[in-house]
């Protein structure tokens, strides 16, 4: 259960000998914060004698790091912006100029056509058009259309 005012999270019930819990708190990191630490450390309470009262306490541990009480922490990293190699980047390139000289040559033969979107596709003077219709392609339009 999550309490915002409190920023605590809590939990409770029981774990099996030598078992685990996993605890997820999904959290929003402010923007400017780049290069900072972030770390979070929960209390345990538990019942050692078993009494049924819970008198015992202990700290999470992070298991990625070697130790039995280390705070999970991270470091706030810069946006990272996906890139392409420079082959994808010459092929992108020459794709974009195959369209646009596919382009000039449909404005060369033909008037510029008039796309609407409709429901379920693209009309082009009257003619229906698939969904996935590039505007690249090849379009002749249909006799007696100007």
């Amino acid at each position: 259960m999550a309490n915002v005012g409190t920023h605590t999270v809590t939990w409770n019930g029981a774990i099996a000998g030598a078992g685990s819990v996993t605890i997820t708190i999904a959290a929003t990191v402010n923007a400017g914060t780049q290069g900072t630490r972030i770390s979070n450390q929960g209390n345990v309470f538990f019942d050692a004698d078993g009494n049924g009262s819970n008198e015992s306490t202990g700290v999470t541990d992070d298991p990625s790091v070697a130790g039995v009480a280390d705070a999970t922490a991270f470091l706030v990293d810069e946006l990272i912006v996906p890139t392409l190699s420079d082959a994808a980047l010459a092929l992108l390139a020459l794709m974009l100029l195959r369209g646009a000289l596919l382009a000039h040559a449909v404005r060369g033969v033909h008037r510029q056509p008039e796309i609407a979107a409709v429901t379920g596709g693209v009309r082009h003077c009257g003619a229906e058009l698939p969904r996935n219709f590039w505007a690249a392609q090849s379009v002749r339009q249909p006799r007696g259309h100007r």
